[in-house]
């Protein structure tokens, strides 16, 4: 039986590294891998806590990209007006009522007073107090 590698996100202030660690006898080695969050990574995070769908979290991470919706589904292959019913769900869910109130609720809540602050962007979409 195949699996998957296995993920954890920690948060830390800075830096990366590696590390091995293994039992003397064992059958298998883990890696530890620290590094900084992606922000690909930080966005999955953030549009979860809205629980949005899987296909709501790949609509919402387009748009946030500043695609149309006739690109989102061309990205997607689905129809303009199945992305247009999945936004309406976003914009709901968020208690928004338009592209740029979605991106304002998501950038203006999540990132932008955090940033301010001085905080780093921590691997759970949040942000780590300042130093």
């Amino acid at each position: 039986m195949e699996t998957s590698p296995a993920t954890a996100s920690v948060p830390v202030r800075s830096g990366s590294g590696a590390v091995w660690l293994t039992r003397p006898g064992a059958k298998c080695s883990v890696a530890v891998v620290i590094e900084p969050a992606r922000q690909t990574h930080l966005a999955d995070v953030l549009v979860r806590a809205y629980a949005l769908t899987g296909r709501e979290r790949q609509v919402t991470e387009l748009v946030l990209q500043g695609r149309s919706n006739a690109q989102i589904a061309r990205a997607l292959g689905i129809g303009v007006h199945t992305v247009g019913d999945h936004l309406k769900s976003v914009m709901s869910k968020l208690a928004v009522s338009s592209r740029t109130d979605l991106v304002a609720e998501l950038f203006g809540r999540h990132y932008l007073p955090a940033r301010l602050s001085g905080s780093l962007p921590s691997p759970y979409g949040w942000y780590l107090p300042p130093a």
